[in-house]
């Protein structure tokens, strides 16, 4: 019994270090790529930015694609528990889903930088559906208020949830991007998103 406690003990310490120290990279290179961006950054600078050396980078991350892959799972998964909390407060779906395009639209000005790299660089490095993978919980959970609002007939029931999921995230992080010009302020770009989101590009829509 001793020697079991004492094994899960150590156990425990190895993989609290392992995960601090993978916490401590990521952040290097999250700084790194949006100072350098993508192809500029070097594991080199990542590695002198913990005050290690760069093998032990390699040990955690096999490889660059590897981090920014490893950070926009990271990134996605902490904006899921921004948006389930938002969500709770929300009464209705149709509110649910205001809550979350305001969350997301929050997150990508306040990391404007950030965005564009993995909008813009990352598609580059990555397939589609290594760019997913890494989205999947967010847009999961954009897809099941989605659902519940057509079960509760807010919301078309001819449009695919999951698709949809999908159009929103792209709406919010990759379109104004590509858009190449000055970044729209803020609440004209939330309204904006909303009307298109929402009711579509007709005249007629209210």
């Amino acid at each position: 019994m001793t020697i079991n406690y004492e094994q899960e003990r150590q156990s425990s310490f190895k993989e609290r270090v392992k995960h601090e120290r993978e916490q401590e990279i990521l952040q290097a290179a999250r700084d790194v790529f949006s100072e350098r961006g993508f192809e500029k950054a070097s594991i080199d600078e990542i590695a002198e930015r913990v005050g290690i050396g760069k093998g032990t980078v390699y040990l955690h991350f096999p490889s660059k694609e590897e981090l920014l892959l490893a950070l926009m799972r990271q990134v996605c998964l902490g904006m899921v528990e921004v948006c389930r909390v938002v969500v709770a407060d929300q009464a209705t779906t149709a509110g649910k889903l205001h809550s979350i395009i305001r969350t997301l639209v929050d997150h990508r000005y306040a990391n404007e930088r950030w965005v564009r790299i993995v909008s813009t660089e990352a598609p580059a490095f990555f397939g589609h559906k290594e760019r997913l993978g890494a989205s999947s919980e967010l847009r999961a959970l954009i897809a099941q208020v989605l659902e519940e609002g057509q079960a509760e007939g807010a919301f078309d029931g001819r449009i695919k949830p999951s698709m949809a999921a999908q159009a929103l995230l792209f709406l919010i992080f990759v379109t104004p991007s590509a858009d190449g010009g000055e970044t729209m302020p803020k609440e004209a770009f939330v309204a904006t998103a909303g009307q298109l989101y929402f009711h579509g590009i007709t005249k007629e829509a209210k």
